[in-house]
């Protein structure tokens, strides 16, 4: 009896210690940090994204009509030459063959400029939101500076009026920053919580994941010679993938043919096409300069910021020997250590934006990308909107 009793507990223990060591393993499975480049995001991003397989499989499609073209436009010109009755089989009248081979033709390269498009809104979107986390993440450190200021002033508060130095309404408004603070820092937690899981969907991780974003927030300067110049070869329908399609799509009118209207009607949508590509260049010229202007004034406050954060940095070490020798409270420490932390957020706030701004400019089809997508938003009405969600 006495035997079975040891074994009896030996198992127990054992499975007791099995038990607990995959307790821990699966523990340490769901905390497992993942540490993310600003170039592992975008490639992750690229891979899992819908729209993007969408797109590419849109430039399949495309390629596989063009094929099919031409083969008939072939096969039309091999009846033309050798007229074998083999080839009258499935073949296209003659006025439809041409019109098609040259119209699956553009429409192949308008999917493949509209895929490069997709692609650069998609790694603008994860830069976007990669420098909405290192910012939100600087924002944090701020609110959890002012709370540790705020608790030592109500400390501060509190024992003065146990001594008779201070009223209960000090106190009482000393206890109600307190409590702000430490909403404003749940708050903010939340959004940067908010925020991870959205990057995290973005580019294909689970929502709980416990990323680390490795690379830091700099303004890296533009070079620009001439504005002219920037502006003339971002305008030009070679370089600018948006224009092109714009300019394509005008060139592609031609060989869109309708039985039920005349010929004058499809001049007028080749007129009204050519009208538009003129206006969008216009409009991207204009957005450039505008975002030129930016990118110059967000450099100037970017130094700015760069002097404000310098000058925190020598209060809170001057303030720090102050308090060593005698000469200032901690309280005072802690004011200058929560200002060093706003000068520092204010400064990834404008290198973030001055980073989004030369993007924008380098590619300024972008910006037709994003105006293309709000107007798209507009225009759904409400009752489309009900209708789909509850589909």
């Amino acid at each position: 009896m006495r035997r079975a009793l040891c074994m009896f507990l030996s198992f127990l223990v054992f499975f007791s210690i099995i038990g607990f060591k995959l307790d821990k393993c699966s523990a340490e499975a769901e905390e497992e940090i993942l540490f993310i480049t600003l170039d592992d995001a975008i490639e992750r991003a690229l891979e899992h994204n819908f729209d993007i397989k969408l797109a590419d499989l849109n430039v399949d499609r495309a390629r596989e009509v063009m094929k099919y073209a031409w083969e008939a436009h072939n096969r039309q010109l091999a009846k033309t030459y050798l007229p074998v009755p083999q080839l009258y089989v499935s073949v296209p009248p003659d006025k439809d063959a041409f019109p098609l081979m040259m119209k699956s033709n553009r429409n192949w390269h308008i999917q493949r400029k509209q895929f490069e498009i997709k692609k650069d809104a998609l790694v603008l979107k994860v830069k976007r939101n990669y420098y909405d986390i290192l910012t939100k993440q600087q924002e944090l450190l701020v609110m959890e500076s002012a709370l540790k200021e705020a608790e030592y002033r109500y400390n501060a508060v509190k024992a003065r009026r146990d001594a008779g130095m201070a009223t209960d309404v000090q106190l009482m408004s000393a206890k109600s920053a307190l409590e702000k603070a430490k909403a404003e820092v749940e708050q903010k937690r939340a959004e940067l919580e908010n925020s991870k899981k959205r990057f995290c969907e973005l580019i294909g991780l689970p929502i709980e994941a416990n990323v680390v974003l490795v690379d830091h927030l700099s303004l890296q300067e533009i070079e620009i010679p001439s504005l002219r110049t920037a502006v003339t070869f971002a305008t030009s329908p070679e370089h600018n993938p948006y224009l092109w399609i714009l300019k394509e799509r005008y060139e592609l009118q031609r060989y869109i043919w309708t039985y039920t209207q005349p010929d004058e009607a499809g001049k007028i949508d080749r007129e009204k096409l050519y009208l538009k590509y003129k206006k969008e260049r216009l409009n991207i010229e204009e957005k450039m300069r505008s975002t030129y202007n930016n990118l110059m004034a967000l450099e100037e406050a970017y130094k700015s910021a760069k002097e404000t954060l310098l000058t925190a940095k020598r209060a809170v070490e001057v303030a720090e020997i102050m308090r060593e020798n005698g000469m200032a409270t901690e309280g005072e420490v802690l004011k200058r250590k929560v200002e060093m932390q706003k000068a520092l957020a204010a400064l990834l706030k404008t290198a973030s934006a001055y980073e989004i701004a030369k993007e924008k400019f380098l590619k300024p089809w972008l910006l037709a990308e994003m105006e293309q997508k709000s107007e798209a938003d507009q225009k759904v009405p409400a009752k489309t909107r009900r209708n789909e969600l509850s589909w």
